[in-house]
């Protein structure tokens, strides 16, 4: 994964929060991802991740994501 494929993908995840769109955050997730966050219990699986995302994307938000630096190996990134 490229550095500007890694910066378009945080975008549409900013822009699936400034949406309110649980579901489409949970979207770009596998439907086996985990997700570990120091705000929330694991989340294991797309619908709790979704569940987790109803959550946090209630309020409006303008919340942005800047990739400082990336390393990848294959599709990891």
């Amino acid at each position: 994964m490229t550095e500007e494929e890694l910066q378009t993908y945080l975008d549409r995840m900013a822009a699936a929060y400034a949406a309110g769109d649980a579901k489409a955050c949970a979207d770009m997730f596998t439907l086996d991802a985990q997700l570990h966050s120091p705000f929330a219990p694991p989340a294991v699986g797309r619908a709790a991740i979704q569940a987790l995302h109803e959550d946090w994307v209630a309020e409006p938000s303008d919340k942005s994501f800047v990739l400082v630096d990336h390393g990848s190996a294959g599709d990891i990134a």
